[in-house]
């Protein structure tokens, strides 16, 4: 942390010394930041939504043209940009008592959002230097590719006499934690030109924010650390300031590889940007060799009652013997815990088997949002139109049961289950007898049946894996491919 704020304060000096230069902003920059605004949303702390911005024609272009270049050149951004309005959340399942318990969203100043948007285009942020293990957060990329390479890991021990370690860990308060002094020492060495520095300082420096509660806000208080959830900038922010863990576990080896390795080859897989996953291999005394980064020096949190371990492929047996030989596996001075189960990206991970599990849990929420839309009229007799109420399920109901299916591997039994219920609710949504014929069911309302639904859901997974540019993915994509195994999702 020292390091760092000598770094940083040396860098400070040095953008002060360097002579400004002019930056061009184009309207048809602008007009771009603009479009990606995104309709319906909250109004800023002025009352700004993005509806009044996209509908003020060339004289708002004008406006921001001249502001913009004044700030690129001056390095002082707009205090009006540097406002937010705070929304606490209460996170799923916690006690409404606690401060700890709500995630603040902020909502941030609409001008400012437009900046950011030219910004990250001007300073080239959007993918500076960042790791392959990465697919958070980025344009092309998603978690499920994370959530593919572990299912594949699983799938290459399917029927083999090895062991497979998975350690999942949660980064806690991820985004409310970031040093300013530490990222901006960071984005510096990662190249970024002296001026934009400037300029993206100066944006996180006397940051103001309300707290909007039960119709009343709050008076306006500095805000001394964290990029905002609700920024445009944040998540790229954020991206860089963890890139340094990521690119350490690569460096120290930690991990299994997919494909032709020696027995003591260890490769980091893939680490996404909220549930952290190394996985090892086991060496022949049972213990395991699991290391964590430390990452406290660059103030990275990771949560100590919500990390664990599971073990792939152990039976009854070896877990008794593996058990009496363990030495506990610490994160710090905390124990992680070796448990059946485990969750990664929304999907459970177990000692065994992944199908049934998911299947089921996703069939249970599916079956609630169901429930929930009742009242609106998604039934069967004297409900909505069937088209419509059909299409009310695609819309919202098969999003939640299908999520992440397409990344593992389905057992038949588990895919009956998926089918009967889809079919279920299809001939309810139609007030339809049981003993309908399935074809019908399908037809009269032009849906498609389960399996079709998820093998969607892989080809677009797997176009976009095909067409992106990151060659992790790609590479364990064409080796699996080649492979031809059976449990594959690429086979």
């Amino acid at each position: 942390m020292q390091n760092s704020q000598r770094r940083y304060d040396i860098i400070k000096k040095v953008s002060k010394s360097e002579r400004k230069r002019k930056i061009d902003v184009s309207k048809d920059e602008i007009k771009k930041a603009i479009l990606k605004l995104k309709n319906g949303k909250t109004a800023d702390e002025y009352g700004i939504r993005a509806e009044h911005i996209k509908h003020t024609g060339d004289e708002a272009l004008i406006a921001y043209q001249t502001i913009f270049k004044q700030i690129l050149e001056e390095g002082k951004v707009a205090k009006s940009f540097k406002t937010g309005v705070i929304t606490p959340v209460l996170k799923k399942g916690k006690n409404a008592m606690y401060t700890e318990n709500y995630r603040g969203i902020t909502v941030t100043s609409i001008h400012g959002k437009v900046f950011e948007y030219v910004l990250i285009e001007k300073a080239k942020i959007r993918k500076m230097n960042q790791s392959n293990m990465q697919f958070g957060f980025t344009e092309g990329l998603s978690p499920n590719m994370a959530s593919l390479i572990l299912s594949e890991v699983c799938s290459e021990i399917t029927g083999k006499n090895k062991l497979l370690f998975i350690t999942t860990l949660d980064s806690q308060k991820a985004f409310d934690v970031v040093n300013h002094q530490i990222l901006l020492d960071k984005m510096y060495f990662l190249g970024m030109d002296i001026q934009f520095w400037d300029i993206i300082e100066d944006l996180y420096e006397d940051i103001t924010s309300t707290v909007k509660w039960q119709g009343d806000q709050s008076f306006s208080f500095r805000i001394e650390q964290g990029v905002r959830q609700g920024g445009v900038l944040s998540t790229h922010l954020y991206k860089q300031y963890i890139n340094e863990l990521l690119c350490n576990l690569e460096k120290h080896g930690i991990g299994i590889s997919i494909g032709n390795i020696t027995q003591d080859a260890l490769h980091v897989l893939t680490i996404s940007s909220y549930s952290h996953m190394i996985i090892q291999k086991c060496k022949k005394c049972w213990t395991p060799c699991i290391h964590i980064i430390s990452a406290g020096d660059h103030r990275f949190q990771i949560h100590p009652v919500k990390s664990n371990t599971i073990i792939k492929n152990i039976t009854k047996q070896k877990s008794e013997n593996f058990n009496n030989n363990l030495d506990s596996l610490k994160l710090g001075q905390n124990d992680i815990d070796i448990n059946s189960e485990t969750t990664h990206l929304g999907l459970k991970r177990t000692t065994s088997d992944d199908s049934k599990i998911n299947v089921d849990e996703r069939i249970t929420l599916a079956r609630r949002t169901l429930y929930s839309l009742i009242k609106s009229g998604v039934h069967g007799t004297n409900g909505l139109n069937p088209r419509t109420s059909v299409k009310i399920y695609q819309i919202y109901v098969i999003p939640r049961l299908l999520y992440g299916l397409e990344t593992i591997h389905i057992q038949n039994k588990d895919m009956v289950s998926l089918c009967s219920f889809h079919l279920s609710t299809l001939k309810h949504l139609q007030s339809l007898p049981n003993r309908t014929a399935t074809s019908a069911v399908y037809l009269l309302v032009g849906a498609l049946p389960i399996a079709a639904e998820i093998h969607k859901r892989q080809l677009s997974l797997l176009h976009s894996i095909a067409m992106s540019d990151n060659m992790s993915i790609r590479e364990i994509a064409r080796r699996q491919h080649i492979s031809g195994k059976p449990t594959s999702f690429l086979c």
